[in-house]
């Protein structure tokens, strides 16, 4: 009942947030973006048994990341790539406590939705390619990164039934191609509350994929 009582908690500071960024009040989006990932580090460690020690240190380290990344985006100023770094480095601790103990049938199973994940990638870095600019090469890493993420988060889900994991995944993979889209192609008025909601729910997920006998 503790996660499920934080995961509320969670909810509540990501309505806060987008409303403190609809009425632009900057101080409030400060004090309640964080809160969110914060959170779940929380529950990461007290929400249940875990799959494994290592898997959710991995877990956890990856969510401190993202929380770097989240404190990068908002900060006044351009702090993007800094931003995106950190995201990178939240995606291959994911990999890697994703991917840890999986044995090699796992990942061959995985093929079409890597293919997939890696198709749909392509596709919007295309889309985005007139407006990257000299971030080109930083966001074609970026892309490598997500798509390994998403790729053995699909493993784990097929070899020991946690599901949680490629849902989360695949909602982060949601929630950077908004961002991308509204940065750096076609700005619209819906893209931070809609990116933020892809954003959190992906993390719940993934940070529930690190309990035993979670979905």
């Amino acid at each position: 009942m503790f996660h499920l009582f934080l995961y509320g908690v969670v909810g509540l500071a990501s309505v806060a947030y987008v409303l403190a960024e609809a009425r632009d009040r900057r101080l409030l989006g400060y004090a309640t973006k964080p809160i969110p990932v914060l959170l779940l580090l929380i529950a990461l460690f007290f929400g249940g048994e875990p799959r494994s020690e290592v898997g959710r240190g991995l877990l956890a380290a990856g969510l401190v990341a993202s929380l770097a990344g989240d404190v990068f985006l908002m900060l006044p100023g351009d702090f993007f790539l800094p931003g995106l770094a950190s995201f990178l480095v939240a995606h291959l601790l994911y990999v890697a406590g994703f991917a840890g103990g999986l044995p090699a049938e796992a990942f061959a199973g995985s093929v079409p939705y890597a293919a997939g994940y890696l198709a749909a990638a392509v596709g919007v870095y295309a889309y985005l390619w007139p407006g990257l600019g000299k971030l080109k090469a930083p966001v074609a890493a970026y892309v490598v990164a997500i798509c390994a993420m998403c790729a053995s988060a699909a493993a784990r889900g097929r070899f020991d039934g946690a599901w949680s994991a490629p849902v989360g995944a695949t909602l982060f993979f949601l929630s950077d191609g908004v961002l991308a889209v509204n940065r750096f192609r076609l700005p619209f008025a819906a893209a931070r509350p809609l990116l933020f909601f892809f954003y959190v729910a992906g993390q719940c997920f993934i940070a529930a994929s690190g309990w035993r006998g979670c979905v």
